[in-house]
């Protein structure tokens, strides 16, 4: 029998049309929004068997938020409770142990290729898997995904329109920042009841995709703003963007060590900043992601700040703002 993931060079299509039309919402001119069965149904059993999410927000004081899912399992009958511990089961066995961030990325795109309509016959990660989807599809179906699909789009509804006004400026003003440029094609944000620990998350290989979890306390704040512009930045913010580059090679110039996670703090900061002079012109008041999540807290200081602040304001190149960055490190 294959390894579940021993396979992890295979070559996927990419989504034909029909696929692309069962799971899309709508679309802006940088973003693609899709509510897709399979992916929500993945990330559903994901977080029923390791329970990270949940439990990341309750320690930070806050809990998922509730659309009835706790009465559903309630009037399961046995057959479907047993498919659906089954299902647990297996990824509590199978999958829990991989990352949804970096090890996941080729079931992601398997999934988003499966028919909603027709049992899936394709066993690429064993015969075994395919046949635990397809029992637990039923059930979800029935039970789960209308609740699931439809707070999806309530979220989306709230949003969009500031995404679609806002994306033009804070696209052109993150490639700005990044030194990179936005791709030519659209990137796809698949909105899901559950996502990683974080509630958000971009996966990079073997395709770009946002995953964006609206059961997040935060989604039906002005975070989910930021999720959208901070998660997409990361295709400007990449390995080969002129802010990476330079923090590398300047670091090695000034011999400290490495700062790892610099690059991602600044694009925290960055685009929480921008998100929030633009909703401050909307009369929205918006609170920074990692200050509200308390995220990168060792590099989020006053000077940290003060000298992002400057990059914000053109008052300084970028050369100079990452070695004023790596100064304050040292």
């Amino acid at each position: 029998m294959k390894c579940l993931f021993c396979i992890i060079f295979i070559t996927f299509s990419t989504i034909c049309f029909g696929q692309k039309e069962a799971s899309f919402i709508k679309e802006s001119r940088y973003f693609e929004f899709h509510s897709d069965f399979w992916i929500n149904l993945h990330h559903f059993l994901y977080q029923q068997a390791k329970g990270d999410q949940v439990t990341h927000l309750q320690k930070d004081g806050y809990s998922i938020l509730d659309v009835g899912e706790d009465s559903i399992f309630h009037i399961l009958n046995t057959d479907e409770r047993n498919i659906l511990n089954a299902s647990i089961q297996y990824y509590k066995d199978h999958l829990t142990d991989k990352t949804l961030l970096f090890d996941l990325g080729n079931l992601r795109l398997w999934l988003q290729n499966q028919d909603i309509q027709i049992p899936i016959i394709d066993t690429t990660f064993t015969k075994h898997y395919s046949q635990i989807l397809n029992d637990f599809s039923s059930v979800y179906k029935s039970r789960y995904w209308g609740i699931h699909d439809k707070h999806n789009k309530i979220i989306l509804d709230e949003h969009f329109m500031t995404v679609n006004e806002l994306e033009v400026g804070m696209i052109d003003r993150l490639e700005h920042f990044a030194g990179y440029s936005w791709p030519e094609s659209k990137i796809r944000i698949d909105l899901t009841a559950y996502a990683s620990w974080a509630g958000a998350y971009t996966q990079t290989r073997p395709n770009f995709n946002i995953i964006i979890s609206t059961l997040d306390p935060f989604s039906d704040q002005s975070a989910f703003i930021e999720t959208v512009f901070h998660e997409g930045a990361h295709v400007l913010f990449s390995r080969v963007s002129e802010f990476r580059s330079i923090i590398y090679n300047m670091s090695k110039e000034m011999d400290i060590e490495f700062p790892r996670n610099l690059w991602h703090a600044s694009q925290f900061y960055l685009c929480g900043r921008l998100v929030q002079d633009e909703l401050q012109k909307r009369n929205v008041n918006h609170e920074l992601a990692m200050d509200v999540k308390n995220i990168f807290s060792g590099y989020n200081t006053s000077k940290f700040r003060a000298t992002l602040e400057s990059y914000l304001r053109d008052d300084t190149d970028l050369e100079n703002t990452i070695r004023a960055l790596l100064t304050d490190l040292k």
